[in-house]
């Protein structure tokens, strides 16, 4: 094999994130044009003719990607945007799609883990070189306590994935209706 067979690639983050598909007998460009009609395009700015608020979902379409999330996940922290790609197949059309949490959740989120792993980190490298010889006999406290924490954190990022999964299966089941044929109305 000589070295002109191979082609160059580049890896993003999008290759290594986790994506579900599933399959459409819509074509690609019809797909694309309801999924458009479906959602309000996220702006303040009123449009004419339009009454505004009048779908549930707000979302855009660019090129072959789209994103979608309800109307009302603003109120709402934990509420996760469907992200996705069409793709023509063999048998038809395939769309791929995954969940994305708010940004400014995730980023507090690793900054409290952080913050949590950190702070053990200085606790136990104190108490190692102290020889655990604290005249307060509780120094086990500031090793178990962290993790506990660390725990909490992990805990409350479960339940905020739980409290969003009504609302991700209403976007998918929404989704997965228009890839179905149904026709949007408005």
């Amino acid at each position: 094999m000589q070295s002109s067979d191979w082609q160059k690639t580049e890896l993003t983050l999008v290759d290594f994130e986790k994506r579900d598909k599933f399959y459409s007998a819509v074509p690609k460009n019809d797909l694309l044009a309801n999924l458009s009609r479906c959602m309000d395009r996220p702006s303040s700015v009123a449009v004419l003719g339009q009454t505004p608020g009048s779908r549930a979902f707000v979302g855009e379409v660019k090129g072959d990607t789209f994103w979608i999330r309800k109307k009302d996940a603003s109120l709402k922290p934990f509420a996760r945007t469907l992200h996705g790609k069409v793709v023509t197949s063999a048998v038809g059309t395939q769309i791929e799609y995954n969940f994305k949490n708010n940004g400014l959740v995730t980023f507090v989120q690793v900054i409290f883990v952080t913050i949590v792993c950190g702070l053990n980190a200085i606790v136990a490298l104190v108490l190692f070189l102290d020889g655990f010889k604290s005249a307060h006999g509780a120094d086990w406290l500031f090793l178990v306590v962290p993790p506990l924490l660390l725990l909490l954190i992990l805990g409350i990022r479960k339940i905020s994935v739980n409290l969003s999964f009504a609302t991700d299966e209403e976007i998918l089941d929404h989704v997965k209706m228009i890839a179905a044929g149904a026709h949007p109305s408005g």
